[in-house]
């Protein structure tokens, strides 16, 4: 946008500003020809319009690339919230049900689990004297044990949690409503502001030059077309004259 902003003067350049019509205003004061106000067909002839105005059949065309992404992005998230809720649903009856009917999903699921070990110990001191005589009573021994554990896994089920749904809709609807708003609905506005607030004010002879440059072709157009219709005037007129005389010498 900025290379054709710089590069090309008639870029866009159809918009009636303030400056515009400033412009008007002062060659109005100085008795100069003035454009204002403009008729319906220069304006729909030159397709001007303000910023503020609808969007333009080519901004409307622009729009339907973002509304594509827009709308492949939204199927997506619709998908994987979609796919989360059925799989919660799905796992939260089962669990249901294992709790209503313990024997019946006894069948395909297991509650408890069974440990069954055996463990030996042996612990032998060699060596002669008081000391170590005493330590081999304190010591030396030989452990067995025989264990038979059974543990529940009711502790280590969890209860399936449901999807967040404030959570989905801050960080997923949300954005992409702020999407639709800025990339499709209000595009054209987004675009308009870039090139009237910041490009504007970024590079102002240029934008001064481009309004200049619009005026003096709608003043060009206004005079141009009062001599073309005196022109036309005249033509008829004369035309007239002729096809009377030529009635009267007939006569």
């Amino acid at each position: 946008m900025i290379r054709n902003y710089l590069n090309d003067i008639d870029f866009d350049n159809v918009y009636l500003t303030p400056y515009f019509w400033h412009i008007d205003r002062k060659r109005k004061n100085e008795g100069k020809v003035f454009l204002y106000p403009l008729s319906k067909a220069e304006i729909h002839a030159n397709n001007l319009m303000t910023p503020i105005s609808p969007p333009t059949k080519a901004e409307i065309r622009a729009s339907w690339l973002p509304l594509a992404k827009f709308t492949f992005l939204l199927v997506t998230a619709l998908f994987i919230v979609f796919v989360d809720f059925v799989f919660h649903k799905i796992i939260y009856n089962i669990f249901t049900q294992s709790n209503q009917y313990p024997l019946q999903i006894s069948k395909y699921t297991s509650k408890y689990v069974t440990s069954e070990d055996q463990q030996l110990f042996s612990f032998k001191i060699d060596g002669t004297g008081f000391i170590a005589d005493l330590v081999k009573e304190m010591i030396e021994f030989d452990y067995q044990s025989h264990r038979n554990v059974t543990v529940s896994l009711e502790k280590c089920i969890y209860n399936p949690i449901s999807p967040n749904w404030p959570y989905v809709g801050k960080y997923i609807f949300f954005p992409l409503a702020i999407m639709l708003l800025l990339q499709v609905t209000f595009g054209y506005v987004i675009k308009r502001i870039t090139l009237f607030c910041v490009i504007g004010n970024i590079f102002r002879k240029r934008n001064k030059a481009r309004i200049i440059h619009l005026y003096n072709k709608m003043l060009f157009v206004r005079t141009n077309g009062r001599k073309l219709a005196r022109a036309r005037i005249r033509f008829q007129v004369q035309r007239r004259i002729l096809q009377r005389e030529e009635i009267r010498q007939k006569r």
